[in-house]
């Protein structure tokens, strides 16, 4: 006699209902069962007119239509041939849809058979399939359709207990798919088992002919429990006796009853436009469970957990509904790790596969994350590592390739997953899995690459990707968002939001902060100056950021005007990233430039102290580049890091500074550091390409804020030299999403010195004001130079003042001379005596060659030098460029020691050109800084291709440099002239020149003093009489 029974789903019942099947075997017809159970269930049988069977297994027919596709290749368990005592196994029988070989064997396992049928220790120790050993197996040719094969003396006798497996290379027997068993046959491999299909119960049409004939009954009911609301779990027997005798089996069972609730909020710490968003899960066996959910008191929400339009239940953890057409599919141009934390296990299961939405065909590498502990003190895994963003373990769940579009995918054996555990992956290949951007509340998925962050910090991106269990329950997903219009604490208000299913204590309590970062720290605000800061009429741009969207701007300037400026959608950007905007490939120009070259990208300077995660970039030429960070301490507060750049022409002393090598590929990049970094406001991107393979990125099309710089042993170099461009990259930082805010105002200071301005922010709800400060200081220059100083005629000298200034109401005193310089001109964009709108008829040049020294292209202040201005006598290929600083006013240095001159070159911003004739202007390929004091050296091998002025007296004179020893003579020995050069620079200025006689009036020497009426800015040059006889 034989009894086993079985309840498939008692861990995880729905709707109250457990489904179970009781089978009985016996070798005498005048045997009675009788089934007792839960709820008066009773069941009777009496074997009297039954028939006898000579098989374990199924009944095979033998005809089947339309059979064609039913079946696998493989190794499988058919747990249906469970022999029911001990037996010789004399054939087979099978129902096969192609002819072909199969390997047929018998299982047996020492743990069963006895105390345990095998069937239920199979389920117990499900998916894994350990301790069984083969008793015997055989080779069999088998015919498309029917197929009994008789085998008799092949096996020994088979032990109760023992099952049938057969192997096969081929789809040959036929699967019944009629899933009206309540158990499965199963896939078997090295890792362990999974059904053949996990939503249901097919098995093959097999069974194994023995030498005994018997008779079986097989008992399948359903029980509903009535569970209490609040009852988790019922204890419950199904007992089968043969009556008038001994022969009993009582089976216990524990059916349970699960409900679960969660709720996220990601953005409660820093919500954006005082608004909050959140979801609620709620998880139940139970169809008709309602959740009610309040925001702070306030009743909001009544939902029926199973959806009305949901007929069935669900067996996947996820939020992809496949119901949902997707039309338009994107995708992220990222390899590597990802997680996915929406796919976390709400409880115990078994996972038996995965869906997703492919959009470029690929192969993935799936994993199960295990959070350990970690996760106990939150209120999911998910929510761990949303914050905390690590794991404890993994288990490998293998490739899989996926084709595009939609894929349902079964896994090689069903996985023990335990509450709490996430999904991850890996893949080569780039925009490979779906997106979902919908704004819903879930949390975001997550790349790896050192360390694991947002795939985007300004809104959820979550891949269309579900995994399957072999559980069925009932889900609902609700999003809900409120928005606070006044916080009870100004910044800040404690909120709750709760959740209950109805009659029951399932409760979920949430408490959290809404936090409006309203008030930008003093180091959110960055104003930047489009021009010089020694001008008065200033074109300024005021950035700041802030999670709070404010309506109206108002600038209060010191002389109580006030500009006032409404907020449109030009004026703000929301943004997660430091640079100008978002990436785009239609915004992409190829910009070539060399290997071996750093550059630091301004547009990317840090507004507030952050934690950066890493970069993305458009990249045109795919290879090797080297991304960092570098943090200064000289600027980022008082004066940003761009405009420190901008205006002294130097790298600020660096206090911190990483970078990472990384492999780019052509198009669109993200990329991470090694770990999440604090950095302080002012810190900026750097970028280095190199060696026999760099990569190359994309510029801008749109005008930037600033330029970007290349930097050449510690020099600066403006990549543009006509508009101010950026590289395609961006700065990720751990934030959710800000406004940033732009503002352009044109203003004309009334004076120099220190302005303070009070920026006013209005919001529907809150205001904010606060004071920034700007100096202002004055550019003036001025020069003294007396010709034939050290012979005077008659005591007398011939003098010359030159004054400069970015003011056009300065004025210089030389109160000596009762004289004065004042700006009537235009201004200049240059230094150099060439005036381009004069018209040159009498071209001539010189007949020397080798170097010049062009003293009248002094540089009187710091200045960019994008390039020249030349009047070529002759076509002809010169040289460009310059000689070092003597350190004070240098043409007075070269003219006090003349004929001897020492010199050195720059290094730097060299120019070599052919001009034709006449007129040239001569863009650089980069903007150099040059210093005060700095004079351009020409070079050139033929003779008088560059014109020079010889119809006008020059105050000094350029100069030919000789060497051995190495002096100076000038161009022409008759009088001071000059060749037709100016070095163009990037700001422009007011020049002033006063010409007149000093006499000594008997002394033996004089004095020169030239002093600006409004400012301490002055010059005394002293000269004496030297007689000579």
């Amino acid at each position: 006699r034989f009894i086993d029974t079985f309840c498939s789903n008692m861990s995880f019942t729905i709707n109250k209902m457990v489904a179970c099947s009781s089978t009985v075997a016996t070798f005498n017809k005048e045997d009675m069962v009788l089934l007792n159970s839960a709820n008066d269930l009773k069941r009777e049988h009496n074997f009297s007119n039954d028939s006898y069977i000579l098989y374990f297994g199924i009944p095979i027919p033998t005809f089947i239509d339309n059979i064609d596709g039913h079946s696998m290749t493989g190794e499988f368990v058919l747990p249906l041939t469970e022999f029911k005592f001990e037996a010789y196994a004399v054939g087979f029988e099978f129902y096969a849809y192609k002819t072909g070989e199969i390997l047929v064997s018998i299982d047996e396992n020492k743990n069963c058979g006895n105390s345990i049928s095998c069937n239920e220790y199979l389920m117990q120790n499900y998916p894994d399939y350990n301790n069984w050993q083969t008793a015997g197996s055989i080779k069999l040719n088998l015919v498309k359709g029917y197929n009994k094969i008789m085998i008799p003396g092949v096996f020994e006798i088979i032990k109760k207990g023992s099952m049938m497996k057969i192997s096969q290379s081929n789809p040959i027997v036929a699967i019944d798919k009629g899933n009206d068993s309540i158990f499965s046959d199963f896939i078997c491999n090295s890792q362990g088992l999974i059904k053949l299909n996990y939503s249901a119960n097919w098995r093959f049409y097999a069974n194994v002919i023995i030498d005994k004939s018997y008779m079986t009954k097989t008992f399948e009911f359903s029980l509903v429990f009535d569970l209490g609301f609040n009852e988790t779990f019922r204890n419950f027997n199904v007992t089968i006796k043969f009556l008038d005798t001994d022969f009993e089996l009582k089976r216990f069972f524990n059916i349970s009853q699960t409900r679960y609730l969660d709720i996220n909020c990601p953005n409660s710490n820093k919500t954006l436009n005082e608004t909050i968003k959140c979801s609620v899960i709620g998880i139940s066996q139970i169809k008709g469970d309602f959740l009610n959910i309040w925001f702070d008191g306030e009743e909001i929400k009544n939902y029926s957990l199973s959806d009305p339009n949901q007929k069935e239940t669900a067996s996947f953890f996820g939020f992809y509904d496949t119901m949902v057409k997707i039309l338009d599919p994107i995708s992220v141009d990222f390899v590597g790790e990802f997680v996915m934390p929406n796919t976390e296990f709400r409880m115990d299961a078994n996972m038996v596969g995965f869906e997703c939405y492919v959009v470029t065909p690929g192969t993935i590498n799936l994993w199960v994350l295990d959070m350990g502990t970690n996760c106990n003190k939150l209120f999911s895994c998910s929510e761990y590592f949303y914050k905390l963003s690590g794991y404890d373990t993994r288990i490998n769940l293998g490739f899989y390739t996926l084709v595009k579009g939609y894929n349902k995918l079964q896994l090689k054996r069903a996985y023990k997953v335990k509450k709490g555990q996430i999904l991850s992956f890996s893949t080569t290949n780039s925009n490979l899995m779906g997106l979902n951007l919908t704004e819903n509340g879930m949390m975001t998925d997550f790349k790896g690459q050192d360390y694991y962050a947002k795939l985007n910090q300004e809104i959820s991106w979550r891949f269309y990707f579900n995994a399957i269990v072999d559980k069925f329950f009932y889900v609902s997903h609700f999003y809900l968002s409120k928005r606070f219009t006044q916080l009870k604490n100004d910044t800040f208000e404690i909120s709750y939001l709760n959740a209950e299913i109805e009659r029951t204590n399932v409760k979920f309590n949430r408490m959290f902060n809404v936090t409006i970062v309203r008030i930008p720290l003093i180091e959110e605000i960055t104003l930047y100056l489009t021009k010089t800061r020694h001008v008065l009429d200033q074109n300024l741009f005021f950035v700041f950021v802030s999670s709070y969207f404010y309506d109206e701007i108002n600038i209060k300037f010191g002389n109580d005007e006030i500009i006032k400026i409404n907020v449109t959608d030009d004026l703000f950007n929301l943004k997660n990233y430091f640079g100008l905007s978002m990436l785009n490939e239609s915004n992409n120009i190829a910009f070539k430039y060399d290997h071996y070259q750093t550059f630091i990208l301004t547009n990317t300077e840090v507004r507030f102290s952050t934690e950066i995660l890493g970069f993305e970039l458009y990249v045109y030429q795919p290879g090797v580049i080297i991304l960092g960070i570098q943090t200064f301490s000289e600027c980022g507060r008082e004066i940003s890091c761009a405009n420190f750049l901008e205006e002294y022409g130097t790298i600020p002393k660096v206090n911190f500074s990483t970078s990472k090598e990384y492999i780019v590929s052509k198009g669109y990049n993200q990329l991470y550091l090694r770990e999440k970094i604090k950095i302080a406001p002012g810190s900026m991107v750097f970028m280095s390409s190199y060696g026999y393979n760099p990569a190359l990125v994309y510029v801008s099309r749109e005008d930037a804020l600033v330029n970007d710089y290349k930097i050449i042993n510690q020099v600066l170099y403006k990549i543009n030299v006509t508009k101010n461009i950026r590289f395609q990259v961006n700065m990720l930082i751990n934030e959710d999403s800000f406004y940033e805010y732009m503002i352009n105002v044109n203003y004309d200071f009334p004076s120099y010195g220190i302005h303070t301005m009070n920026l006013g922010l209005i919001g529907q709800t809150n205001n904010y004001y606060k004071n920034i400060s700007l100096r202002l200081e004055k550019n003036q220059n001025v020069d003294v130079y007396c010709k034939d100083s050290n012979h005077t005629l008659d005591k007398r000298l011939g003098c010359y003042v030159i004054a400069t200034s970015m003011n056009k109401t300065d004025t210089l005193l030389l109160p000596s001379e009762n004289l004065t310089v004042s700006f009537q001109n235009e201004t200049v964009d240059y230094f150099g005596n060439y005036d381009r709108s004069k018209n040159i008829t009498n071209i001539v040049s010189t007949t020397l060659t080798g170097l010049f020294l062009l003293t009248n292209t002094e540089f009187y202040f710091d200045a960019y030098s994008y390039g020249f201005e030349i009047f070529a006598a002759d076509s002809g290929n010169i040289v460009l460029e310059f000689v070092n600083s003597c350190g004070q006013q240098c043409v007075d240095s070269i003219i006090s020691n003349y004929p001897s001159y020492k010199y050195s070159k720059t290094g730097f911003c060299s120019l070599t050109v052919d001009v034709k004739k006449g007129y040239n202007k001569i863009n650089n390929t980069q903007q150099c800084w040059i210093k005060k004091g700095q004079i351009v050296l020409l070079s050139t091998s033929k003779p008088g291709i560059v014109a020079i002025n010889i119809t006008e007296s020059e105050i000094v004179s350029d100069f030919n440099i000789q060497f051995y020893p190495t002096t100076i003579q000038k161009i022409n020995p008759y009088k001071n002239s000059r060749f037709y050069v100016n070095a163009l620079i990037d700001r422009s200025y007011y020049s002033g020149v006063l010409t007149f006689i000093k006499n000594f009036n008997n002394k033996n020497n004089t004095h020169i003093t030239a002093t600006y009426d409004n400012s301490n800015k002055t010059l005394t040059r002293y000269y004496e009489v030297t007689e000579r006889k």
